[in-house]
C-alpha cells in the first residue's frame, strides 16, 4: 500500500494559552483603579481688627443728657422786648449725624405768659444786637435757616427743627442753633410778674449716606 506517512508533531512542554494573556490584562486594569496620593497645602488668614465708631452729641461743649441753658434766660422782660442766644451742637464722635428738635413749655410755666412768648429758631443763625442791656432790649437771631417762628403753647411738643440737610453735622463738626424769645407787644397786664420756661429736646440721628 502506497501513501505518505505523517509523523506526529512533538508536544511542547510549555503550552501558551490565550486565557493567560487575558488574565494578565485584567490584573493590569485592576491596578489602575487603586488609590492615588495628592499633595495639599493650607494657610490660616487672620483679618485686621474691625472696630465700630461712635455717635456723640455735645451741647455747648458738654456731653450730657440734660443741660440748663442759662444764656436764654432774662428777667424783667417787657412787651416787645426779646432775648436771643446761641446753642452750639457738637459732634465729638466719628459718625456724621442730623439734628432734629422739639420744643414745649415746662409744666411750671404760666399759661397766660406762655401764650404770649414767641420763639424764633434759626439753624446756622447768628446773634444781632446782642447782648443788649438798654431798654427796649431787642436781641435777635438772623441768617441761617428759619425753622420755627411761633408760640410754644400746644399740648404736645412742637417741631422746631425738622432735621433737613441744613442740620447735618459731620464728625468733629458743630452747628449753631440761634433761639430768640420775644414777649409779644400786645401782652396785657395779666402776664406781669409771671414766668415761662421753654424745654427743647435735641436728637442726633445717624446721617444717611
Amino acid at each position: 500500500m502506497t501513501g505518505r506517512h505523517v509523523a506526529p508533531r512533538p508536544v511542547r512542554s510549555g503550552v501558551w494559552r490565550p486565557g493567560v494573556v487575558a488574565l494578565v490584562g485584567a490584573l493590569g486594569l485592576v491596578g489602575g483603579l487603586g488609590t492615588q496620593a495628592y499633595w495639599t497645602d493650607q494657610s490660616t488668614v487672620t483679618g485686621a481688627t474691625v472696630q465700630s465708631g461712635s455717635l456723640t452729641m455735645t451741647v455747648n461743649g458738654e456731653d450730657t443728657d440734660t443741660y440748663t441753658w442759662d444764656e436764654l434766660g432774662i428777667s424783667q422782660l417787657a412787651p416787645g422786648e426779646s432775648r436771643a442766644a446761641i446753642l452750639t451742637i457738637g459732634n465729638t464722635g466719628t459718625t456724621p449725624f442730623r439734628i432734629s428738635a422739639t420744643g414745649t413749655p415746662h409744666n411750671s410755666s404760666d399759661p397766660g405768659l406762655r401764650s404770649k412768648m414767641r420763639f424764633t429758631v434759626r439753624v446756622g443763625g447768628s446773634l444781632s444786637n446782642a447782648p443788649d442791656a438798654t431798654y427796649p432790649r431787642t436781641e435777635q437771631c438772623t441768617g441761617g435757616t428759619l425753622t420755627y417762628d411761633a408760640v410754644l403753647n400746644n399740648p404736645g411738643p412742637d417741631i422746631v427743627v425738622a432735621g433737613g440737610s441744613y442740620s447735618d453735622v459731620g464728625a468733629s463738626g458743630s452747628l449753631a442753633i440761634c433761639v430768640q424769645a420775644t414777649l409779644e407787644s400786645n401782652s396785657d397786664n395779666s402776664v406781669q410778674g409771671k414766668q415761662m420756661i421753654p424745654v427743647f429736646v435735641f436728637t442726633a440721628t445717624q446721617q444717611a449716606s
